[in-house]
């Protein structure tokens, strides 16, 4: 009876149906902006799958079998494995939640992400909640003075406004999300989305200056310098240029304080490594303890005060031991591999798209070194989507090719 009923409506059924699936990605992205909880905006991209799934008309097949898929499986198997034999299973599967919503988010862009259109809305999605993040936490330094500069600066932004935004090193996020923005920017510079991406990357870059996050600010000058040098490589100097001029006139505005933080460890005054490395030594040390399969994903806060090493692949490597070490390591290599042959053998918006997520997915992997960690959530959903956007243009390309 109730498969019956489901063919009904799929015979009488119009397009809405496939647009459910990118709706639930784009309202779960845009979501990152505003203070609720994490597992709200997971109920809506849940409902919005189920709908698409079921009441789609489309005849294509299950693309399962794309060897990114195959292998970020084994990388959640190896996971899997991780967290059966974790130190503390409790807190490697509480913590490990977060793959949920970033493994539907890629199977429904995989899956349901079937035009350029919906690529380049997602993009603008990117470039809408890079902006609307950006506002928020200018609105809220600017509430405060400006006076981010002290320790607990660093963590003033948490649960203040994004649910995925703990502290300043999670602007991060902005950076990751600036080639999105440049190619929006570069197609139609004057149209109404050219000028809002134009106007996303400003504020951006605005924000993770007057916050003062090294990372975050270097991650921007990779990202923004590569998707430029891509694109237009004649004036990707003068580009960066005008980022720098643009970083020298925002830091200003606070009397060059992140000016400052980057002088000193030229000048040697302040060693940003020697507290990481101590952090990356602990962790190599204690890997030993179970290097195949682990000491279980965001364990390492019970053999070190601060909760993650600040270098994700030591992470992954300290949890997940060499299995998931070295599935997560391959998932990289490919992507990257696969999204700059397409960059390479195709023209037009394709190649475009692949430039703007090589650039970003590069970021991605340098910011990995310092920083990033699986526990914040926007670190999780980023890599899938990246992946995601990665199959759809492979399969994009290859439908192209076939014609």
């Amino acid at each position: 009876m109730l498969l019956n009923a489901i063919d009904s409506l799929k015979l009488t059924n119009s397009k809405w149906p496939a647009w459910m699936g990118p709706i639930g990605v784009y309202l779960y992205v845009a979501s990152f902006i505003f203070p609720v909880k994490w597992d709200f905006p997971m109920v809506i991209l849940v409902l919005t799958g189920i709908v698409s799934t079921l009441f789609s008309t489309s005849q294509k097949p299950f693309h399962s079998s794309h060897r990114i898929t195959f292998i970020l499986m084994l990388f959640l198997i190896a996971m899997a494995g991780s967290i059966l034999f974790s130190m503390n299973w409790s807190r490697s599967f509480n913590t490990s939640v977060t793959f949920l919503p970033a493994l539907l988010i890629y199977f429904m862009i995989v899956e349901h992400f079937t035009s350029n259109k919906e690529i380049r809305l997602l993009y603008f999605c990117f470039s809408a909640t890079a902006l609307g993040i950006s506002i928020a936490a200018l609105y809220y330094a600017g509430g405060h003075d400006f006076e981010i500069n002290s320790h607990r600066g660093a963590h003033a932004l948490a649960r203040t406004f994004s649910y995925i935004i703990v502290s300043r090193n999670d602007l991060t996020f902005l950076s990751i999300m600036a080639p999105f923005s440049f190619i929006l920017a570069y197609q139609k510079p004057l149209s109404p989305v050219g000028l809002f991406a134009i106007f996303s990357i400003i504020i951006s870059f605005c924000t993770v200056v007057l916050f003062q996050s090294r990372g975050a600010t270097l991650t921007f000058f990779i990202t923004f310098s590569s998707v430029s040098f891509f694109i237009m490589p004649r004036i990707t100097m003068g580009l960066t240029l005008l980022l720098v001029l643009l970083f020298l006139v925002t830091d200003a505005l606070s009397g060059f304080p992140l000016w400052h933080r980057f002088y000193g460890i030229i000048t040697g005054a302040e060693d940003i490594t020697h507290g990481r490395i101590n952090l990356w030594r602990a962790a190599l040390q204690h890997f030993f303890a179970a290097p195949v399969l682990g000491n279980g994903p965001h364990t390492f806060c019970f053999v070190n005060k601060t909760p993650w090493p600040h270098n994700l692949y030591l992470e992954v490597l300290f949890g997940h031991g060499l299995v998931g070490f070295s599935a997560f390591i391959s998932l990289l290599l490919y992507a990257g591999k696969s999204v700059w042959n397409i960059g390479k053998k195709t023209s037009g918006e394709i190649r475009l798209f692949a430039v703007a997520t090589f650039s970003a997915l590069m970021g991605f992997c340098i910011s990995s070194l310092i920083e990033l960690s699986f526990l914040r959530l926007w670190v999780t959903v980023s890599l899938f989507m990246f992946l995601g956007i990665i199959v759809r243009l492979t399969i994009t390309h290859q439908q192209t090719m076939e014609v």
